[in-house]
C-alpha cells in the first residue's frame, strides 16, 4: 500500500477499495469494481510449507475457514454491502483472490458461498473475478429461492504464471454450471511453471461486454458476452 504513493503503475490504496470508470463518447458507459480482501473475510490459507521443489509437488493445502479478526471482517462485509447497494453502474464487478466456486485444486470457498454469494445475487452483480486456482474457468450458476431466479457468473483467471489442470473439486460444482475450463489434458510439470499460462481479455461496450479467454500463446479458447445490468 505504501508503494502506491510512489508509483504510477501500482494501485493498491487499501486492503479493499472501489474503482469506477466512465467511458464512451459522452461517458455514458459506467463500470464499478469492488476490490475485496478475501483473506480478511475468510482467513488465510496454507498452500506450501517450505521452499524446495518437493514441497511444491507434495503441497498440502489448508482451506480458509474463519477470519482471524472478526471485527475487521464484519467491517468489510458492511462496506461491501454498502457499495453494492449504492452502485448504479452498467456493469458491477467484484474482484477477490479466493474463488466462490472452482472445480480445481482449491475448490469452492464455503465462507464466500455462505456470505458473499447472496450479496452478489441480491445486488445483481455482473460477475465475480478471482484467482487462487491457476487456470481459467467460467462457472454460471442459477438458483431459485422464494420463487425468484438469479444467475451469477464466476470467472477464475489465475493462470498468468502457470496453468493447473486439476479437476479435484469438479463434483463440488453442478455439472451444467461449468461452461469452460482451461487447460485440460495432462501435464505433470505445469504446476511448477512448465506451461504457457493463460489470460482473459475483456471489451466492455454499452450493449454488452465480451470476455475472451486466451492461452499464453494468444490462441482464443472461449468467449462469452454479458449484458449490462437491469438497474
Amino acid at each position: 500500500m505504501d508503494y502506491t504513493n510512489y508509483s504510477s503503475r501500482w494501485t493498491y490504496p487499501e486492503l479493499y477499495y472501489k474503482v469506477s470508470y466512465h467511458f464512451g463518447l459522452n461517458g455514458e458507459i459506467s463500470i464499478d469494481f469492488l476490490m475485496i480482501d478475501t483473506i480478511v473475510l475468510c482467513g488465510n490459507t496454507i498452500d506450501v510449507q517450505g521452499s524446495s521443489l518437493l514441497n511444491w509437488i507434495f503441497a498440502k493445502h489448508k482451506a480458509p475457514e474463519v477470519p482471524e479478526d472478526i471485527e475487521a471482517a464484519n467491517r468489510q462485509w458492511a462496506w461491501i454491502e454498502q457499495h453494492l447497494a449504492a452502485s448504479k453502474s452498467d456493469y458491477l464487478f467484484v474482484v477477490g483472490h479466493y474463488p466462490v466456486y472452482s472445480i480445481s485444486e482449491h475448490g469452492p470457498i464455503k465462507c464466500l458461498i455462505d456470505r458473499l454469494d447472496p450479496l452478489l445475487r441480491k445486488y445483481n452483480v455482473s460477475a465475480y473475478f478471482s484467482g487462487h486456482d491457476h487456470n481459467l474457468q467460467h462457472i454460471k450458476l442459477e438458483q431459485q429461492e422464494n420463487g425468484v431466479s438469479t444467475t451469477m457468473n464466476y470467472i477464475v483467471s489465475g493462470a498468468g504464471s502457470r496453468t493447473d489442470r486439476s479437476i479435484k473439486n469438479i463434483h463440488a460444482v453442478p455439472a451444467d454450471a461449468l461452461l469452460f475450463r482451461y487447460p485440460s489434458g495432462w501435464n505433470p510439470f505445469s504446476a511448477i511453471g512448465f506451461s504457457n499460462g493463460a489470460f482473459i481479455h475483456v471489451e466492455a461496450r454499452q450493449n454488452k461486454s465480451d470476455f475472451i479467454f486466451y492461452s499464453g500463446t494468444l490462441e482464443e479458447k472461449y468467449r462469452v458476452s454479458l449484458s449490462p445490468r437491469n438497474k
